[in-house]
């Protein structure tokens, strides 16, 4: 069916399957109590005449000004997908639907969804077995959603902790990476039929290792480094069955990983049997293309190096024009489709447009979310000071700019959160609040900013404590009160349809 399928398909409708171009959460609007698909949408399927894959629909953060509000609850978010592939089963020509991909870093990052433990908390835990079902929960509320894929960071190996990324690592070591990357693919694909969830392991390679922690930074490595820190977890996921990886940004000794078909073919498909896609990473191609001052070009050495799906760039809607000015062939264009094509048939696409909706079981969520919670926590030193006493008279100072945020406890990548479905540590150690314990507290200082008065504060609070508490170091800071600054990268992805033509 599905070599059929691709023989009856036109080259721009083959570009449009490998086509992940679209801000999701630009798919909809509400408009007087109504959700509607939008135009942007609308033009995109009317170019291409076939989407394959639409990214973060149901994405609800501060990046994407999503809240309460104007983003989808999940009863919403299944019938915008129901919405979605009914127009595309009813305005184009093969009827194909598209993949929703959704971020699950730890999580969805959609509305009602639970987060979990940032990675670097759950390699903590040393229990990837708990993981995996924490894992298997994050899957079943993707899935209520209608989507069908997650993108998960796995693979990056924390080798420099200026690296801002480093809360999206397990840990420094490779096995234990490892370890907990199968449990990731383990517990979003369990297969009941066809996967729960496809998992997109971000990222291939050596990102956690870029020169001065800069994130997309070069990597200076040679082949043994490359071979045994950075890709024993990659080996490990496909031996797990993972349905795609994604490309990272940055080069290995001067060789973009988008571009690099030692990494993305020689590597991934014929010494590890790898058959699943290769996404790339968002704008990433667009950087390709400054690299070759030739989108056209970057389209086809993408490809070429193995490179199947695109994400928010100007250069992969191209290939078409590369195919044409004989840059790329059409074997090439037609081996990334197929295994598009397959991936809709594993999932059940083909079989049933709505594929049966998992159960959410929330109590069970929670427990197993608190659990991994609890069993990430590291006590490096105690010297006798816990557990403090709730029968003696103590007063108890809490400092650090973290007491009350909630967003700085639940990392990066988290969606709208309600306040009082919330608790920070302060809301937690009001409960301990007593005639013989008193607790006091004060910022000290911000994230990136502080004033003298704060400090001052801060000081005066702790000299008058017994006990002090401490909430300090980094924090993503991705709060719904910050101010974006979008670069010029951003706002040529953040073109419409028209732009590209």
């Amino acid at each position: 069916m599905i070599e059929n399928l691709l023989k009856e398909m036109t080259i721009r409708e083959k570009v449009g399957q490998l086509n992940q171009r679209l801000y999701g959460w630009q798919v909809y609007e509400k408009v007087n109590g109504r959700i509607e698909l939008t135009n942007y949408f609308k033009k995109e399927v009317a170019y291409f005449g076939s989407i394959g894959w639409i990214y973060g629909v149901f994405r609800a953060d501060p990046w994407t000004n999503r809240d309460l509000n104007t983003g989808l609850t999940q009863e919403e978010a299944f019938e915008v997908s129901q919405m979605i592939q009914t127009y595309l089963n009813e305005h184009t020509r093969l009827k194909i639907p598209a993949f929703l991909t959704e971020e699950c870093p730890h999580g969805h990052q959609g509305l009602d969804a639970t987060t979990v433990p940032v990675n670097f908390c759950s390699g903590a835990s040393w229990n990837p077995g708990l993981y995996q079902k924490v894992q298997e929960c994050v899957a079943k509320e993707i899935r209520t959603t209608g989507a069908h894929v997650g993108l998960i960071s796995a693979l990056d190996i924390a080798r420099d902790p200026r690296w801002g990324r480093t809360e999206e690592c397990f840990s420094e070591d490779p096995f234990l990476t490892s370890c907990f990357t199968e449990a990731a693919v383990r517990g979003l694909q369990k297969e009941d039929g066809h996967p729960l969830v496809l998992a997109v392991l971000k990222h291939f390679a050596a990102q956690g290792a870029s020169m001065g922690g800069h994130n997309a930074g070069p990597v200076v490595i040679g082949e043994r480094e490359l071979r045994e820190i950075h890709l024993p977890a990659v080996l490990r996921s496909i031996r797990a069955g993972t349905s795609a990886i994604m490309a990272a940004y940055n080069d290995i000794d001067g060789v973009p990983c988008h571009i690099n078909p030692f990494l993305l073919r020689k590597f991934l498909r014929e010494e590890g049997g790898f058959e699943g896609i290769v996404m790339a990473d968002g704008c990433a191609l667009d950087r390709i293309a400054e690299h070759f001052g030739y989108p056209i070009r970057a389209a086809a050495e993408a490809l070429k190096s193995g490179i199947d799906i695109s994400l928010w760039d100007q250069v992969f809607p191209r290939l078409q024009h590369a195919i044409e000015m004989g840059k790329a062939s059409v074997e090439e264009l037609d081996d990334a489709v197929l295994r598009v094509l397959k991936l809709k048939e594993r999932m059940g696409l083909f079989r049933k447009q709505f594929p049966k909706i998992a159960e959410v079981d929330i109590k069970q969520t929670k427990r197993l979310t608190i659990q991994l919670a609890e069993e990430s926590v590291v006590l490096l030193k105690n010297q006798g000071i816990l557990p403090l006493s709730q029968t003696e008279s103590c007063k108890i100072a809490v400092i650090g700019p973290h007491n009350e945020s909630i967003y700085h406890q639940l990392g990066d990548y988290t969606p709208f959160k309600m306040r009082e479905r919330c608790s920070t540590l302060w809301d937690g150690l009001q409960q301990f609040q007593k005639d013989n314990i008193v607790f006091t507290q004060a910022k000290g200082c911000g994230m990136t900013s502080g004033r003298r008065e704060l400090l001052k504060e801060a000081k005066e609070i702790a000299e008058e404590a017994e006990v002090v508490i401490v909430t300090f170091g980094g924090s993503s800071i991705r709060e719904f009160e910050t101010t974006w600054k979008i670069s010029n990268i951003d706002t040529r992805c953040r073109r419409t349809i028209t732009g590209f033509l």
